[in-house]
């Protein structure tokens, strides 16, 4: 189920980044605040490519091969470089940036789409469904 993870993508200085974002980091959930000065650019879902752990105080999203996975739920921020380095400080180091897919409903701006990938087992957590908080 579980594919090898690339090595974690470069983000170049000064260029604005498209993240997506699925836990506690979108709106209304306790690490939101990382992305003042960021954009909004709505709710979207990834391409089928993945599935979604609660591993408690954050979910964790890993990418599984196509067919076995489904789309998952969050919304789309424009960051600044800044803004992501600032929360790779605080980020755990049990995820690491990769780029994704979504399934579009229109046009994004031309960059390369981002999210905090889950690296390490989730044998022991409780699937999500599409999104996050489970309910």
């Amino acid at each position: 189920m579980w594919e090898a993870y690339p090595e974690e993508i470069v983000i170049p200085p000064n260029e604005p980044i498209l993240l997506f974002v699925y836990g506690s980091i979108k709106k209304g959930h306790k690490h939101h605040g990382m992305l003042r000065g960021s954009s909004c650019l709505g709710k979207v879902s990834t391409e089928p490519n993945y599935l979604l752990y609660d591993t408690g105080p954050y979910p964790g999203m890993i990418a599984v091969k196509d067919g076995e996975g489904r789309s998952i739920e969050g919304e789309l921020y424009l960051v600044s470089s800044e803004t992501l380095k600032m929360m790779d400080t605080t980020i755990p180091y049990t995820f690491k940036k990769q780029e994704i897919k979504l399934i579009t409903e229109g046009d994004l701006p031309p960059h390369k789409i981002i999210t905090h990938i889950y690296t390490w087992s989730v044998a022991k957590f409780l699937d999500c469904g599409q999104s996050w908080p489970r309910t």
